[in-house]
């Protein structure tokens, strides 16, 4: 091409003849002139090109169109070629027309001087905000009080056309009625229709930034999230551990977006006297898909800060499927390698072995889908095991491949010591999806003012308003860490845990370190236990006006056929854990108040048709019979038919049959293990206890 003539500076107003100019340059004419990238197949029609160490992109010669398949919800990820400008070079609209006239007119493109217009946040709000309310808690999942206070503090606000307008601000602070806060904003659809895009951001926000939320003046933590939804979704699962917190997300996968907000926060591109006291965590909650872990290859990089960590904290990311769990068992026994090997190996390889990866060398690298390479495997996890190579793929800095599996590596290593591998129904993509299918259960929002109240106090007891108050300031869900321990006291399997735990019945005090078992109806609060240590006996949370007598812990498996009647909340883990095929019946804990079975059996019987029950307590029967307490509902006519039975366990108790259980299991006495086969096994099924667990 001939030595291109200067462009004029000049500002000028674009004309549709010129952007129908600009759209029909070749798109692969410009690729290859420009030299932004290479060719890694070439076919008559489609080119596939890497861009950025981005290898998943196609572009069709004769529709002069593009596509980004690793990156297919962000808007600028496909299209012509004043797409595909905006998109690898990161410009407007008017600077990609420009430059591709510049192109076809074989002149040197120079930007004219344009003074970006200032953003003017002219959303009109709606008198009512029930369309949008109803999206986001309907739709999307969200509680409701979470919704109604994002729209009192000015984070949502709707418009008379009924799209949810998501505000941004500079420093993630409540906006109120101050529009001067407002830097930017995404705009999204509640009904979009077929073909229409469902969200999109406001002219001239400001450049690489996003909807965020600060939980307190100094973060010591930075969430990072692809879309609003997902951070939303992410604060409502987990408000009670967001305490100086500064949750971000970035309108797709963009470095440049994360890196401003962490010169923001003083961590980049700062002097030494510049930066926090305090140590800073990245947590990275991008979607579970490979574009998502491209991301993470490409982020997880030391960085200069040593106050600044990155950590991965993407949904799903440790989980398997049932399939997945019984293949990895039939290949591990095949290899004759430990399952906790080979389900790491899997889990780092995952989004690169479902995905169509367009680098046959990337591809070829992995283990578990390429059956050429087990005899590598194989050799690898004894030079492992031995301490004669501390990495799985082992390439040196010189190989192709280095930088991409170089954060694997860490993957790899991370799974194969931390062998927590929840068994799940589907493996979810993002936040969004974990909330609406991965938990039914959320708590009621906190405030930012939250009230410390103390419980059982000499002087008073506390109301219920009172309790709930305190479990929202004073205590949180269990981490990794305490469900270890849990387990470890208590013998239980750790999905029964996981799932008490997800449903938010499972607390801790953050001061005190007791556990409490909350008692729930409908979604909310009406008493509760303590356990000081698993084995002995739970305290009972004492409310003003005898709440505590009148309630227990309670909840259903199924759909409810029959009601099982427990000494204690621990009693009724126990038989859970020991009986993981048996479904639909209530489970109500004794609270040592004779009414009160009689009250509840008679509540769920009249309620669900409840024709039996069976009594499986394993202590203070002698102070009352389970039959007399019935005695004054079994004349009612529509319980007549009621059965009352009893099933004890084996030993004293449902726990010491657990204890028992896992000690033969451990030693594998046949002789011993085999009295209890007429009620449990020794795989139990719980995928689905998130799922059927419910109140």
């Amino acid at each position: 091409m001939n030595e291109r003539r200067k462009s004029h500076h000049v500002k000028k107003k674009l004309t549709t003849a010129e952007i129908n100019q600009a759209s029909a340059v070749s798109i692969m004419d410009y690729f290859s002139n420009q030299g932004i990238g290479q060719v890694v197949n070439e076919g008559p029609r489609y080119v596939k090109v890497s861009i950025k160490e981005h290898d998943s992109i196609v572009i069709d010669k004769q529709n002069n169109y593009f596509v980004h398949n690793s990156n297919p919800y962000e808007k600028l990820a496909k299209g012509n070629a004043i797409n595909f400008i905006r998109y690898f070079e990161d410009c407007t609209f008017q600077e990609a027309v420009e430059k591709l006239l510049a192109f076809g007119e074989n002149r040197e493109y120079i930007p004219s001087v344009i003074e970006k217009e200032r953003f003017k946040y002219d959303v009109v709000k709606a008198k009512y905000n029930s369309r949008a309310y109803t999206y986001l808690t309907k739709g999307r999942g969200l509680s409701k009080q979470l919704v109604k206070r994002l729209f009192e503090e000015g984070y949502l606000t709707q418009d008379t056309r009924n799209n949810v307008v998501f505000n941004w601000t500079e420093d993630g602070l409540p906006p109120k009625d101050d529009p001067d806060k407002i830097v930017g904003a995404t705009i999204a659809l509640t009904q979009p229709k077929e073909g229409q895009l469902k969200k999109w951001i406001m002219a001239n926000s400001k450049g690489n930034w996003g909807f965020n939320i600060r939980t307190g003046p100094h973060p010591r933590k930075i969430y990072v999230f692809e879309a609003a939804i997902d951070l939303l979704s992410y604060l409502d699962l987990h408000r009670n551990q967001l305490q100086d917190a500064w949750l971000i997300e970035m309108e797709g996968l963009k470095e440049q977006t994360l890196h401003n907000f962490l010169t923001e926060a003083g961590m980049l591109n700062s002097s030494e006297s510049q930066q926090p006291d305090y140590d800073l965590d990245v947590q990275l909650c991008v979607d579970n898909d490979l574009a998502g872990h491209r991301f993470l290859d490409n982020v997880m990089r030391p960085t200069d800060s040593s106050k600044m960590t990155y950590t991965e904290n993407v949904p799903y990311q440790r989980s398997v499927t049932r399939d997945e769990e019984s293949r990895l068992q039939r290949l591990a026994s095949e290899l004759r390698l430990p399952i906790s090997f080979v389900t790491a190996v899997y889990l780092a390889e995952r989004p690169y072995e479902l995905a169509k990866l367009d680098d046959i060398q990337e591809r070829d690298a992995l283990f578990i889908s390429n059956p050429i390479r087990y005899p590598e495997l194989v050799e690898r996890y004894y030079a492992i095991k031995e301490g004669t190579a501390d990495k799985l793929w082992g390439f040196d800095k010189e190989h192709p491949l280095y930088n991409k599996f170089l954060e694997r590596e860490k993957r790899f290593s991370d799974y194969y010591y931390n062998t927590n591998y929840p068994i799940v129904e589907e493996i979810r993509k993002d936040w969004n999806d974990y909330l609406l299918y991965g938990s039914s259960t959320k708590e009621p929002y906190l405030t930012e003012n939250r009230e410390n109240v103390k419980l059982n106090s000499e002087n008073s007891r506390p109301t219920l308003e009172g309790f709930e108050k305190y479990i929202q300031a004073n205590t949180r869900r269990l981490t990794d860490k305490d469900i270890v321990l849990f387990m470890e006291d208590s013998g239980l399997n750790r999905r029964v845990i996981e799932s008490f735990n997800d449903k938010g019945w499972l607390r801790k005090d953050i001061k005190s370190g007791e556990l409490y078992i909350l008692w729930s109806r409908n979604g909310n609060v009406v008493g509760g236990e303590i356990i000081s240590q698993y084995s002995s006996p739970t305290r009972v949370v004492e409310l003003d006006k005898s709440t505590h007598q009148r309630e227990s812990f309670i909840y259903t498996v199924g759909h409810p056929e029959e009601v099982r009647v427990f000494s204690s909340p621990q009693e009724s883990l126990a038989y859970l854990d020991l009986h993981p095929n048996q479904k639909n019946y209530v489970a109500i804990c004794d609270n040592q108040d004779e009414r009160y079975i009689a009250r509840k059996v008679q509540a769920y019987a009249q309620q669900s048709d409840i024709q039996k029950v069976i009594d499986c307590r394993t202590h203070s029967k002698d102070s009352y019979s389970l039959s007399d307490s019935l005695s004054i509902i079994v004349g009612m006519s529509a319980l007549t038919q009621l059965a009352i039975d009893s099933y004890a366990p084996i030993s004293a108790s449902w726990n010491r049959d657990l204890s028992n259980f896992n000690h033969y299991k451990v030693l594998e006495i046949g002789k011993d293990l085999q009295k209890f086969y007429s009620i449990t096994t020794t795989t139990p099924n719980l995928s689905k206890l998130n799922q059927t667990l419910s109140l």
